[in-house]
């Protein structure tokens, strides 16, 4: 259990409100004892991040949510972190949520989501909910089918036909005839006929699109089941002003983004995950001329091996707009790429993770200096990994270049993992034990 002032997301940053962070024990009495700390603790918590161990069951996850949601009546943020990615995250915890009333932001993070087997309409009663993130560990992730969810239309009786009469008060003992509706059937968008009743008129959506008052939504695609169908599918969210999908399905097309970009004339951040370089071209001409989609993001799993396509791509096409951009397994055989990086001077944010093609690869440095031309830089991340063949040279006369160059930045985080070579590397001594006696190894 652990205690951190913050300001949720979803607050006004002027007004910092307490934030708590628990770790759900597996013992449902030491849970009930921290609540009841915290609720004497932190009456007015408004933000709290629930940390779910494997050992916790999912009916022991629901109830530490339901006591939260009775003990702080005016929590507006909730944070489900999984730490295991075999944890599913399913129908309960989202029912559980649902009785948040006062609920602004969700975030569940980690774990394994089935979409399929989630009611996300469930959280259409919660009136005051505008941000939603859905970011497991493992999963398909959101389909076409899963996005396209739909409630039957309302009924439309012929004319010859009659409603079913409706039981009063003065006929207690008359029963509404005609046959009943299976509500489950219902919620998954059975339509057609029901008995002699013709369902006619636009279905309703009950999956993330049926959530019309989100303004932040983030969620994961399914590579292999989300096309253009259920990406449009999400035109019905008006008032999204920031759209996350990481990542995105293979089968979206750059028209499938442009006529979503038309649609939400008030979204202005679109964050897009793509499993190669390749796929980035569907970003090509999918900006509406407007201009009213002003931040862009794009992570790419896998840069190899269109990387230059890429970059040029991005300094072509994106250069105005082009604001995050996430490299997190790129490979290379020099450090030319650092160059057409530096010219991105949209960037606020820069990952970038960097290992040698080959082992046969010659050595080469990342120099940080190529990318300050990057002034609005705030949140930079470079890692090295591949033994001594990347070098990542830091000195202080560096730095103090960098300083200048980025007067924004406000993180900085540095990573070279490499092997120590036998001159450099931390003398240790070892003792080689006696037939029989363990072996130990001590580190100065």
């Amino acid at each position: 259990m652990a205690l951190q002032g913050a300001s949720p997301g979803c607050l006004n940053d002027e007004e910092p409100a307490e934030a708590l962070q628990m770790e759900v024990p597996a013992n449902e009495e030491v849970m009930m004892r921290q609540i009841g700390n915290l609720r004497q603790w932190m009456r007015n918590a408004r933000s709290a991040r629930l940390a779910l161990p494997p050992v916790v069951d999912p009916p022991l996850a629901v109830e530490t949510i339901r006591q939260l949601g009775l003990s702080f009546s005016e929590l507006a943020a909730l944070k489900v972190a999984v730490v295991s990615p075999r944890w599913k995250l399913g129908q309960q915890i989202v029912g559980a949520v649902a009785e948040l009333i006062s609920l602004q932001s969700l975030s569940l993070e980690g774990g394994a989501v089935d979409p399929s087997a989630l009611d996300l309409h469930v959280l259409t009663g919660l009136k005051a909910l505008t941000e939603l993130r859905i970011q497991p560990h493992t999963g398909k992730g959101f389909s076409d089918t899963d996005l396209l969810q739909t409630l039957p239309p309302p009924p439309s009786y012929p004319p010859a036909s009659k409603p079913p009469p409706t039981p009063s008060a003065y006929e207690p003992d008359k029963v509404a005839s005609g046959p009943r509706e299976d509500p489950i059937q219902s919620r998954r968008g059975v339509s057609g006929m029901i008995g002699d009743v013709a369902c006619v008129g636009p279905a309703a959506p009950i999956g993330l699109a049926a959530l019309t008052r989100l303004r932040v939504l983030e969620f994961r695609g399914c590579l292999e089941l989300m096309s253009d169908e259920g990406l449009c599918s999400l035109t019905s969210l008006t008032a999204l002003r920031e759209l996350a999908i990481l990542p995105i399905g293979l089968g979206v097309t750059c028209e499938g983004i442009a006529r979503l970009c038309g649609a939400l004339t008030g979204m202005t951040s679109l964050k897009l995950g793509v499993a190669h370089s390749g796929q980035g071209d569907i970003l090509k001409g999918a900006l509406p001329p407007s201009g009213h989609v002003r931040e862009l993001g794009l992570t790419v799993t896998d840069p190899q091996p269109e990387l230059p396509g890429l970059l040029t791509t991005c300094t072509l096409c994106l250069l105005s707009n082009l604001t995050s951009l996430s490299l997190p397994h790129l490979k290379a055989d020099d450090a030319t790429f650092m160059v057409a990086l530096g010219a991105l001077t949209s960037l606020t944010q820069l990952r970038v993770t960097v290992a040698a093609a080959s082992p046969a690869s010659p050595p080469f440095v990342i120099n940080l200096s190529t990318l300050s031309q990057l002034r609005s830089l705030q949140h930079l991340e470079v890692a090295v990994v591949g033994g001594r063949r990347v070098g990542l040279p830091i000195t202080l006369k560096l730095l103090s270049c960098c300083a200048m160059a980025w007067p924004r930045l406000s993180r900085l985080l540095l990573t070279c993992m490499t092997s120590p070579t036998p001159s450099t590397a931390t003398p240790a001594t070892a003792t080689t034990p006696t037939a029989g006696a363990p072996a130990t190894a001590t580190t100065p």
